[in-house]
């Protein structure tokens, strides 16, 4: 979730499988106790189901002026997703925003819609699942390349988070969104040590839950399970 002043972006909704639909048990209520009353995009990075399950939900949920995807072809037609377009980029409240997509991807994960937000000189990069290919793509692309906080690139997965990558970006802590004890091992054992080796702090949503940021005060992020009686 990522908000202004006066607008909200939401980037991917929470995943859906079978009847376990966390876009509506998770992503909405978080939106309606956050006072979310509309959202101004939702932005799919790609159709895989952990990132664009929930999205009908938050849409049944709440109005939602735009939607923007990486695949808007895998996705259903009530969602009215528009596709990414690399280059397409906006401000809103004097915060910038960006996105990128690599148009010769060969599969879903590399095809995700990536999205670049600055505000006061302060710089975020929220990646999908591209992989080391993708980010490759992303890094010729890129007239900036330096942020200050990465997603980490397809959960920490071992095919993503290259040392080049890493490197150029050069960011002081990443994100990475993943669930406690998955069936895919993220993050990867050799993915955490290049994090290490090049002193980038990992902020870990299963260990530290949900994490807050406020972009263009350079302050370090803080995770839910840090306050007191978080649960409420």
């Amino acid at each position: 979730i990522l908000r202004t002043r006066h607008h909200t972006l939401l980037y991917d909704a929470g995943p859906a499988m079978g009847e376990v639909d966390l876009g509506e048990r998770i992503v909405l209520p978080t939106l309606l106790k956050l006072g979310v009353s509309t959202l101004d995009l939702m932005l799919l990075s790609h159709a895989d189901a952990d990132h664009a399950g929930g999205a009908l939900a938050v849409k049944r949920g709440l109005p939602v002026a735009r939607v923007l995807a990486g695949e808007v072809q895998r996705l259903p037609q009530a969602l009215q997703a528009q596709p990414c377009v690399a280059g397409e980029h906006w401000e809103w409240d004097g915060v910038r925003f960006s996105v990128w997509q690599w148009h010769d991807a060969a599969d879903s994960n590399q095809g995700s819609c990536v999205l670049w937000v600055e505000a006061s000189g302060e710089r975020l990069l929220l990646t999908g699942d591209i992989d080391a290919d993708g980010e490759r793509a992303w890094l010729q692309a890129a007239t900036a390349h330096r942020v200050d906080w990465l997603q980490a690139p397809h959960h920490g997965s071992r095919s993503a988070s290259s040392l080049a990558f890493l490197e150029a970006l050069a960011p002081k802590g990443v994100f990475i969104s993943r669930g406690r004890y998955n069936a895919f091992g993220h993050p990867h054992p050799e993915v955490m040590a290049r994090f290490a080796m090049l002193g980038i702090t990992p902020y870990d949503s299963a260990v530290e839950g949900a994490l807050s940021l406020r972009l263009g005060r350079f302050a370090e992020p803080e995770g839910i399970r840090s306050q007191r009686r978080f649960w409420r």
